[in-house]
């Protein structure tokens, strides 16, 4: 016989609770090991001055971290570095510390990379916008959940935008996978 709590229950033999809370509970394990992960590397490429190269399908995820850690950055025309960037400064810095090397030009960076449409993004994939109606001449990383991080103008610093919202959304050219 067996007492039920609201976290799992006490069994007359302690192997067999260990046992099911721990296959209660994968989704946790794999959390905190994703976690540490993330953190672990993020403390890496924060405390190293040079480039690191990542590879695997985590290194998408880890792009998107760093791009987010580089909102509320002022903009500055031609900036590529944490005291200022422009849309294709943000892109070409983050994927630098991933070891990376991407063209400076958005329309340049365009060209790289395997094509995802809309609805298969992935966090880390690039998103390029036709902002001047001619060519693309903006580029984001999406983070997940129909956002993406990117550069705005002057007077506006790094911020993250939903990709659904109809400015933007009219907008979106094509996507590129570069992991």
């Amino acid at each position: 016989m067996t007492n039920q709590t609201a976290i799992g229950y006490i069994a007359p033999n302690p192997e067999k609770r260990q046992q099911d809370v721990h296959i209660r509970l994968p989704f946790l394990n794999r959390l905190c090991l994703n976690f540490a992960l993330t953190f672990i590397i993020s403390l890496i490429l924060c405390c190293t001055s040079k480039p690191v190269s990542v590879t695997g399908r985590n290194a998408g995820k880890l792009a998107a971290a760093l791009a987010r850690d580089q909102v509320g950055v002022p903009y500055r025309y031609g900036g590529n570095s944490p005291s200022g960037f422009d849309c294709s400064g943000l892109v070409k810095y983050v994927y630098g510390k991933l070891g990376v090397n991407l063209p400076r030009k958005s329309s340049e960076m365009a060209g790289v990379g395997q094509l995802v449409p809309v609805h298969a993004l992935l966090p880390g994939d690039l998103v390029f916008f036709r902002v001047n109606k001619r060519r693309v001449s903006h580029v984001g990383i999406y983070v997940g959940n129909d956002k993406f991080v990117h550069a705005t103008k002057s007077g506006h610093p790094v911020r993250k935008d939903s990709i659904t919202n109809p400015w933007w959304w009219e907008r979106f050219v094509v996507g590129r996978r570069l992991f």
